[in-house]
């Protein structure tokens, strides 16, 4: 929808260790929290644990978690904090390892963010690097889009929360449990790898990490960098996802210079840091020691030697021993990588919808699942196929977008749901209609389509009268609807004409597009669907001029838009492939308008002989009398699909 160019940045791994956190004025604050603002309470000091071995904090078996608790639970306070006092590895202190806090503008949910790891976000006007917020701060609470060190634990009144809040610290103290056994690196080296699809181990040392970010898919693997024949483990603390075995070499010693393989599925890479606990041992693990069972209780058959107790214990996250990092025979070391959402640098004028900007904006999906074959052919057509594999769910099965312009009735384009494959009654089955998010990763209730109208002068292959109604119903629960004001609705609204302004929404690509260029890989890389809804600012461009470009020869009834003045070179806006339908809106005192709709154009944005190709929306200000109509046949008639003249 917008151009972006990214840029790469990891950051080296860190031993997460204690430290204090700046003694900043806290200010209890009720309702709403001014930028910059401290929002923790210093509940208590406690003195610190007798450091017992190797100068680390001990206390008895644990070492508790300290929580902090922010003033915006309200009511919530006393029972949030009696639930963490009545938890034996957790105490309330400061400094805090973890705040508990409302997620957010989700005023219901609770959430625990991470104290010392805030999230990264990248520099503005910066052609790469990082810069890091403290999650004290305003944005790095509020701004969805900065919040890269928060675990949700659900709503604030459901009885099941201490439960979930227990598996979640469970896991911390899984992660700082072996983090504490972790730190040799020099005995029996490794080398790291991980691959993706078009980036695999290179034949001795580790693989370059520098290309990765969040939703990439991957496998991992560990090298024999040493001179004698090792078992080789590595266990993964992904954001988000729990403790696990990723590689090892269960089948026997691995040579030197050998390469663990991965176990188990490729995974998408969270956003955030990734832990790799690297295990080397001239003996085998036992493999019952990553078993569920040890999870649970920390003992079972296999955990016998040194190595294995320790690790039982780790994984059971109910306990840090304080124990020697490595034996004569072992060594663990920790690994790690950042990774981050690719964010806009140098190109993209447009930005995340604000929370609840547009509830009257759904996607349209279609409900057909790719087979293992389609997977694997693809998968073999390597950059010239559509990286399905690459792609998490929702962006394989995102197609174009849509707006309720009354109950249960969406607008869209006409090539969304009258062309091949869904032409004739087929986009009944094939395609369904997400209402109520503006993330495509979550939330919002889909409704079946029950009826279509287009327009009856449009063909398939061509942008004329690319105009359509759909009638929904749910296939659940109904969600809430809020309609979008239309033309229709605005008798006396003006004609758009050259330099009117307007904005154009949706989850489409993101890059730049030449003409003739393909949309999934313009340039160097792949893009794919976003999931957060990006608006951006455009201008109507003259007629006139925009027929004179080639490919534009026939733009009847569209509105030609362009970059606003100012913006134009590296910051251009534009819509792309899978924006199509979607609304494109003008401000008013009253809400937003919608005045077009997206329909097409020659590539996505890109400038030739200094000026840009345009983006084609349908003027609804020349469909005023189409819609009112197809509206009212539409309420009557039955499931099915017709042309609506």
């Amino acid at each position: 929808m917008m151009a972006q160019r990214w840029t790469r940045a990891m950051q080296g791994f860190l031993l997460c260790s204690l430290v204090a956190l700046p003694a900043a004025a806290q200010t209890p604050i009720i309702g709403e929290i001014a930028p910059g603002t401290v929002v923790g309470r210093q509940l208590e000091r406690r003195p610190p644990c007798v450091s017992e071995t190797e100068n680390m904090p001990h206390c008895g078996e644990h070492w508790p978690v300290v929580f902090g608790l922010r003033d915006n639970l309200g009511d919530a306070y006393v029972w949030i904090e009696d639930m963490v006092r009545r938890n034996p590895l957790a105490r309330i202190g400061w400094s805090s390892e973890f705040e508990l806090s409302r997620s957010g503008f989700r005023s219901d949910e609770l959430a625990l963010f991470d104290m010392f790891n805030p999230p990264l976000i990248a520099a503005q006007g910066a052609a790469a690097g990082t810069q890091y917020a403290n999650n004290y701060d305003y944005q790095g609470i509020y701004n969805e889009g900065t919040v890269g060190r928060k675990i949700e634990l659900g709503r604030i009144d459901d009885p099941a929360l201490p439960a979930r809040f227990d598996a979640a610290l469970r896991e911390i103290v899984r992660v700082r449990s072996l983090n504490l056994l972790s730190g040799e690196t020099s005995l029996f080296p490794y080398a790291l790898c991980i691959e993706t699809w078009d980036l695999a181990c290179p034949e001795t040392g580790g693989s370059d990490r520098a290309g990765l970010f969040t939703g990439d898919r991957v496998h991992v693997g560990v090298r024999n960098e040493s001179d004698e024949p090792l078992y080789l483990y590595v266990l993964l603390a992904g954001p988000g996802l729990p403790v696990r075995l990723v590689a090892g070499s269960m089948d026997g010693p691995l040579a030197p210079g050998a390469l663990a393989p991965s176990i188990g599925d490729p995974f998408d890479l969270g956003d955030g840091r990734h832990q790799f606990f690297v295990i080397r041992s001239r003996t085998p693990l036992d493999a019952r020691v990553f078993s569920e069972e040890t999870r649970r209780t920390g003992r079972g058959p296999g955990c016998i030697t040194v190595l294995e107790r320790r690790l039982c214990t780790a994984l059971s996250g109910t306990s840090v021993t304080i124990a020697p990092a490595h034996g004569e025979d072992w060594s663990m070391a920790a690994d790690a990588l950042f990774v981050r959402t690719k964010q806009a640098q140098v190109v993209g004028g447009g930005d995340v919808a604000p929370r609840g900007f547009a509830p009257w904006q759904v996607q349209i999906f279609s409900n057909q699942a790719y087979s293992v074959t389609e997977l694997a052919l693809d998968w073999a057509k390597g950059a010239q196929g559509k990286m399905l594999l690459k792609q998490e769910r929702f962006q394989r099965n995102h197609r174009c977008a849509g707006s309720l312009i009354a109950p249960n009735i969406v607008l869209t384009a006409a090539h969304c749901v009258a062309k091949p494959p869904v032409d004739g009654d087929k986009v009944l089955t094939m395609r369904e209609v997400r209402v109520g998010t503006q993330n495509l990763r979550q939330g919002g209730a889909v409704y079946r389509i029950d009826a279509v109208l287009f327009h009856n002068g449009y063909k398939p292959g061509n942008q004329k009268d690319d105009i359509a109604l759909l009638r929904i119903a749910p296939k659940g629960r109904p969600i809430a609807q809020r309609p979008i004001k239309t033309a229709v609705d605005m008798p006396g609204m003006a004609r758009i004409i050259t330099g009117s302004p307007m904005e154009v929404l949706g989850w489409g690509y993101t890059e730049v597009v030449k003409r003739g260029e393909r949309h999934e890989r313009p340039a160097d890389e792949p893009q794919f669907v976003v999931d957060q809804l990006r608006i951006a600012p455009m201008v109507a461009f003259d007629q006139t001029k925009c027929r004179a470009i080639k490919g534009y020869g026939d733009i009847n009834k569209k509105i030609c838009a362009v970059t606003p003045a100012g913006r134009a070179g590296n910051d251009n806006t534009f819509s792309c492939r899978n924006d199509s339908g979607g609304p494109v809106i003008q401000r008013s005192p009253s809400g937003p308008i919608q005045i077009g709709l997206v329909s097409g154009g020659v590539g996505c944005g890109a400038e030739e002989n200094g000026v840009q190709n345009p983006s084609l929306f349908v003027d609804l200000q020349l469909f005023k009398d189409w819609i009112i109509s197809a509206k009212t046949r539409l309420l009557k008639m039955p499931h099915g699909v017709a042309r609506h003249p």
